[in-house]
């Protein structure tokens, strides 16, 4: 791989850095408190060009793996809490990214805090989307209120997500691609 000089890089640094100040500006005003702490509502109805809430823990691991800023670390945590014990109401037609999203915000929020009730969360809703996306079927639904499959939906991300869990539950240290692909 090449390395980008001199005087790109600055240039391409510096237009993160922006990007960054303002995309976490846009979310304050969206869900900051005056404290300095987020409130995130869970949502899951995902769409095309329309995701829920969860993507956004996607985002912010994303860029705290790259910058290590602790505003990312705290959207990730601040997500998943939003997310605790907060399931989908029967009308809501659920893709399997967003059930992906929002187990990989779990298990990043419990790999970020080693509070358990984040990985008890991720187990809960992986067992859950296991029920209720393959069921009798090799291939997973396209969403909860389908029978067919669709690759648009996420299965991809769920199948990741799923492999998460289990490399938390069991203690593996191991790389494994980031489930932030769908961002």
């Amino acid at each position: 791989s090449s390395m980008v000089t001199e005087p790109l890089a600055s240039r391409l640094r510096q237009f993160a850095e922006t990007e960054e100040q303002l995309i976490l500006r846009d979310l304050r005003e969206s869900y900051g408190r005056p404290d300095g702490t987020w409130a995130f509502e869970p949502t899951w109805q995902a769409g095309y060009s329309a995701g829920a809430t969860a993507d956004w823990a996607m985002f912010a691991l994303a860029r705290f793996d790259q910058t290590g800023k602790a505003d990312f670390r705290d959207i990730v945590v601040a997500v998943a809490e939003a997310y605790l014990d907060a399931l989908p109401t029967e009308d809501v037609d659920v893709w399997p990214m967003t059930f992906a999203h929002v187990i990989s915000a779990q298990t990043a929020a419990y790999k970020l805090t080693r509070n358990l009730v984040y990985l008890e969360q991720a187990c809960r809703y992986a067992q859950m989307a296991v029920e209720m996306f393959w069921q009798d079927s090799p291939l997973p639904k396209a969403s909860l209120k389908t029978d067919h499959y669709e690759t648009i939906t996420g299965a991809d991300s769920l199948a990741l997500a799923l492999l998460e869990v289990h490399a938390a539950l069991n203690n593996l240290d191991m790389e494994m691609p980031a489930n932030t692909i769908d961002r």
